[in-house]
């Protein structure tokens, strides 16, 4: 049972939700959810890969896949991947238009051979001639990979991308990648880290019901817009455990990242915006982000959900997430909960800013205090942050630069204080409805 006092912050977070969402409407641009690929994959009109290879023996099916996906090209038919294991040892070109889909991830099983593997499904701008026409209408779902302790860094099984022209259209779903050396372990080194599904350059991406562990995470983005990253189970994760990003001028609009969950992230567990603090410049716009419903569980160094926000930033919603510190705080590392920073040419303010209804705890006290339980950086004007929980840390909130006009009201945050630097106000009893609340396309 909860205590009187959670119960009562519990009721209090449901019936101003709910205020929210009533009356908060108006003020959305609604965000556009991603729906992938054109096309459903067509069974009758597919080339099924025990025509080309043997998925019972231990050989080397490089060649033979090669085969399978070039006829299917040439054909213009899709790909099925019956039952077994096929063996590869380096990168396979795809083309535009590929639609995989497998028995079952558990049935059919694309393994390594080599421990210098890298990528095996490609389409890449420096690995495939671009051509004149955009690459569009990509689909993987229902595979099984097993990577069998490659150790090349940042190695992947889905790398797609566009190039001068912007991918689009693309599906990755209910696949299973993992290492069966490392079963629950990762390899921890920086110059080992894993990309398991990799889009970028590309608009209308939607990544969903896959399994990854042993240290593989999704990343898009870099530019592109319209992402939907949903109901992924990452665990054991040599970096971040989703990665949305962009670099140098560009605009990244559309982002829905929900219902994952992420366990054992080295970083963060979620990470948008800017590709660091460095990556942008003062064109790079950032919009329409929606991260909720996510569980983000570990001992990660940086953030539960870090977000690096671009100097064009607005409409961004981080609500009814769950994160959860389990370690210590390790020397020289700047952990956070939700922790929202600015690049370096980010200097105007953010604007449409809700942060609502998120779990923040750590099994250790002051965990998360090198930062906060929520952090907020750089300047924002009317954010608002309310019906948050924050426990065990002793800077609950720290707003650390002008933040004007932020309403933070109703959080529960114990015996946490909230941190707010000069040239901000906080205004404890402001108006929800007049808090960014997203509606959807």
């Amino acid at each position: 049972m909860f205590s009187p006092r959670r119960q009562l912050w519990l009721w209090l977070s449901e019936a101003l939700g709910l205020l929210l969402l009533l009356l908060s409407v108006h003020l959305a641009q609604a965000l556009t959810v991603a729906t992938g690929a054109t096309t459903a994959f067509n069974a009758g009109n597919a080339l099924d890969i025990a025509a080309y290879c043997n998925g019972a023996d231990a050989l080397d099916d490089t060649a033979c896949m090669t085969t399978w996906i070039g006829a299917a090209e040439a054909q213009g038919k899709h790909l099925y991947a019956s039952a077994g294991t096929y063996y590869y040892t380096d990168g396979i070109a795809v083309f535009p238009g590929f639609h995989l889909q497998c028995a079952s991830p558990a049935a059919t099983i694309f393994k390594a051979l080599s421990l210098t593997a890298n990528d095996l499904f490609v389409l890449l701008p420096n690995f495939v001639d671009e051509g004149a026409s955009p690459w569009t209408d990509m689909l993987v779902e229902n595979c099984g990979f097993d990577l069998t302790c490659v150790t090349s860094n940042f190695t992947s099984v889905i790398a797609f991308g566009g190039g001068v022209q912007r991918m689009a259209n693309v599906t990755v779903r209910g696949n299973h990648v993992w290492d069966s050396t490392l079963r629950g372990t990762m390899l921890t080194s920086s110059t080992s880290q894993r990309q398991y599904i990799v889009v970028t350059v590309a608009d209308n991406v939607l990544v969903e019901d896959n399994v990854l562990s042993e240290g593989g995470r999704i990343k898009v983005g870099r530019p592109g817009n319209t992402f939907t990253i949903r109901r992924n189970r990452i665990y054991s994760v040599n970096d971040n455990g989703i990665t949305v990003v962009d670099t140098a001028g560009g605009t990244t609009t559309n982002i829905l990242i929900e219902n994952n969950e992420i366990v054992n992230p080295i970083r963060s567990g979620i990470f948008f915006g800017a590709d660091g603090q460095t990556e942008g410049d003062s064109s790079m716009v950032l919009s329409d982000v929606v991260v909720r419903y996510n569980k983000v569980r570990g001992t990660y160094i940086t953030n539960c959900i870090t977000g690096v926000l671009p100097n064009n930033a607005t409409r961004i919603s981080i609500t009814d997430n769950v994160c959860h510190k389990t370690g210590a705080y390790v020397a020289s590392t700047f952990p956070g909960g939700i922790g929202l920073n600015r690049n370096n040419t980010g200097v105007t303010p953010v604007t449409n800013l809700t942060i609502a209804r998120n779990s923040v705890t750590s099994d250790v006290p002051n965990a998360l205090n090198a930062l906060a339980g929520i952090f907020l950086a750089g300047p924002s004007t009317a954010a608002c942050i309310v019906n948050n929980h924050v426990s065990n840390t002793a800077t609950a909130i720290y707003i650390r630069d002008t933040a004007l006009n932020t309403i933070a009201m109703c959080n529960d945050i114990g015996t946490g204080i909230v941190r707010l630097n000069t040239g901000g106000t906080v205004n404890a009893a402001g108006d929800p409805t007049t808090c960014f609340v997203p509606t959807f396309n």
